[in-house]
């Protein structure tokens, strides 16, 4: 049984053989991946980012924070709130690991502090949208009558 793949999967994949197929190789890199993940991102194939952004860490190619708030926004989009939150927790420990615990200076304080900021508002970000999905989302609000 063969499975039927979607024009949009059908279009990524015509898109990164064509790259792999160029002389000499073309590896791709963080901005060729990034085009990829925003492409799943925008067009609501959520699910394609994780094994996407696996693949860079497989291939040598990191997995910037753009490249997380790129999937973290398409999950958010596609009301993934589950999927959100886990790239959220794989990019405040990517960032975690940037700190040299062993920094007392101000650089260090600083780097601590902003983190410690930017975990906190985006926490914030995500539970908000957590209760606007659930309590105003058009797909549950036309159950309610509510016009939107």
């Amino acid at each position: 049984m063969t499975t039927m793949m979607s024009p949009v999967t059908v279009r990524f994949k015509q898109a990164f053989d064509a790259l792999s197929s160029l002389q000499p190789p073309l590896a791709p890199n963080e901005y060729t991946f990034g085009i990829l993940l925003n492409a799943f991102a925008r067009s609501g194939v959520v699910e394609r980012c994780e094994p996407l952004m696996a693949q860079m860490r497989r291939d040598g190619v990191p997995v910037t924070a753009v490249a997380y708030t790129t999937a973290i926004k398409g999950c958010v989009n596609a009301l993934d709130m589950r999927a959100a939150w886990a790239h959220l927790d794989q990019l405040l420990a990517a960032m975690l690991k940037l700190v040299d615990p062993s920094d007392v200076g101000v650089s260090g304080r600083v780097f601590r502090a902003v983190s410690e900021l930017l975990a906190h508002l985006c926490k914030q970000l995500l539970e908000t949208c957590d209760v606007f999905v659930e309590n105003f989302s058009p797909r549950v609000g036309d159950g309610f009558g509510l016009d939107w």
